[in-house]
């Protein structure tokens, strides 16, 4: 037994309050408000340190699974540490010379009297801690995956959860929009659409964060049938002397069925959210990482003919489902809607505007976590007037930079970029274990991280926690399978 997997029993226990925490995660509108993402935050916390003391004293490296991710894991460090920075009072004279746009809003909002003498990077410290909090919150679970996911077992557990969330609030979207919403218990949160006939929305209140979530879990499903169908071909008592015909029964008959269907269920899901970014995007990213896959094995011409006859399959299937969904009408409310507004960025144009204009005021060091909302009042455009979706840059990138400045933004960039390196790099592996996972979580990083240049996906703490859960995974495989027996 290998030093990843000796801790294995020890934490199973951790394990599954992890599993069961990332299942129900998404059911509270996706912790939309502070206090409904509060106890998940919380309870990340609780089982890392906990996994901290149980483990401390191990002889047996039970923190091995953080040392091939040990930069980004201190760069993150870092961008928390600077996070915290920004809620710490400093003295005026120094403000003026780091952060002065600070100080004239601060004259703004009449914060500023006689006898204060010091103010924070910040525009709004308390906002900015609670965000670094939450923050903090998305680490802990990415460092909690790292160390937990140490068996092939374990990663097909998580996967199997992650997609099975998703698919059970697919099925309770998709029933509502046929109803109208007669079966719902979740309604969104005001100023958000609560009209099911308008757009489906799952348990979430903003369809659009609805949407980046089903195009990050769907491919899972592709994921888990080709694990699956891996596993089946190496068993050569399953092919030898089988026709055709029993070939599909036998499909008919297995988990995949259920995969196949559930997927079904979730792209109806998708289409019914009307989100032209998210469908567009979703079939975007399944392009992307057809095309790595095929780059990362250039010149293996078996292996590349192999990987391009099976992309070739999901596409194919992908189109018949699009096209029976077609037939149905499930398309009809995501087909009127870019029939009358087709690509058009509905105001994000002039919300970039807005992030640029608050970027050109605090370029070095940001307005402060999470306080977007609060200062975009003062830079907006008077034409998008007071509504919920102009509170929002509509560009993740773009917001984050607004808050952190430079230095928070390129400090959280480069993580970001040495993560999703390392899923394109790890597509590169030759063996047939897992590699269907890897491409999977490749092909979700890839869906919400483009999304995120239209719509603010990552400041919903499911997208978020679901994002750094799909890249423990992505990084985790390759070493599963280098070290783990099969």
């Amino acid at each position: 037994m290998n030093s990843l997997e000796q801790p294995a029993k020890k934490n199973n226990s951790l394990f599954v309050v992890l599993l069961l925490l990332v299942y129900l995660l998404p059911w509270p509108h996706g912790g939309e408000r502070l206090w409904q993402y509060l106890f998940f935050a919380m309870s990340f916390f609780i089982l890392l340190a906990v996994y901290c003391l149980k483990n401390s004293y191990s002889p047996q490296r039970p923190f091995a699974g953080l040392r091939p991710v040990k930069t980004p894991l201190l760069l993150l460090s870092a961008w928390l540490v600077y996070g915290l920075l920004q809620s710490l009072p400093l003295p005026l004279v120094l403000l003026e010379l780091l952060n002065p746009a600070v100080l004239k809003n601060a004259v703004y909002l009449n914060e500023l009297n006689a006898d204060k003498t010091t103010h924070t990077l910040s525009i709004a410290p308390g906002v900015s801690l609670a965000e670094t909090l939450k923050h903090a919150s998305y680490v802990a679970v990415f460092i909690l995956s790292l160390l937990l996911l140490n068996t092939r077992q374990r990663i097909l557990q998580l996967l199997n959860v992650l997609f099975a969330s998703s698919a059970i609030i697919a099925l309770y979207s998709v029933i509502n929009v046929a109803t109208k919403g007669a079966y719902s218990f979740i309604e969104s949160i005001p100023p958000w659409t609560t009209d099911w006939s308008m757009a489906g929305h799952g348990s979430f209140s903003y369809q659009n964060h609805y949407a980046s979530f089903l195009t990050m879990t769907i491919p899972l499903g592709f994921a888990l049938m080709y694990e699956n169908i891996q596993r089946s071909n190496k068993s050569l008592n399953n092919n030898i002397g089988r026709t055709k015909q029993q070939h599909l029964l036998n499909f008919v008959l297995s988990i995949n069925a259920v995969y196949l269907v559930a997927m079904l269920i979730m792209i109806s899901a998708l289409i019914t959210t009307s989100s032209r970014g998210g469908n567009s995007i979703f079939i975007v990213s399944v392009l992307l990482s057809a095309l790595a896959v095929l780059y990362q094995q250039r010149g293996k011409k078996q292996q590349r003919l192999s990987r391009l006859k099976k992309s070739a399959y999901t596409f194919t299937a992908l189109s018949i489902m699009l096209l029976a969904l077609f037939l149905t009408g499930i398309t009809d409310s995501l087909t009127n809607r870019l029939a009358k507004q087709g690509f058009t960025p509905n105001g994000r144009d002039v919300m970039h505007y807005t992030a640029v204009a608050i970027i050109k005021d605090y370029p070095l060091f940001g307005s402060g976590a999470g306080t977007y909302p609060i200062v975009q009042h003062q830079y907006k455009s008077p034409k998008l007037g007071n509504t919920a979706m102009s509170k929002r840059a509509h560009n993740d990138y773009l917001e984050l930079l607004a808050n952190q400045g430079i230095i928070g933004f390129t400090v959280f960039a480069v993580v970001i970029l040495m993560l999703y390196s390392r899923l394109f790099m790890n597509l590169k592996m030759q063996a047939n274990a897992l590699y269907g996972i890897q491409v999977g979580c490749f092909c979700s990083s890839t869906a919400i991280l483009l999304h995120s240049l239209v719509d603010f996906n990552f400041h919903l703490p499911v997208n978020t926690v679901y994002f750094f859960l799909i890249l423990a995974i992505g990084i985790n495989v390759k070493h599963v399978n280098q070290k783990s027996p099969r």
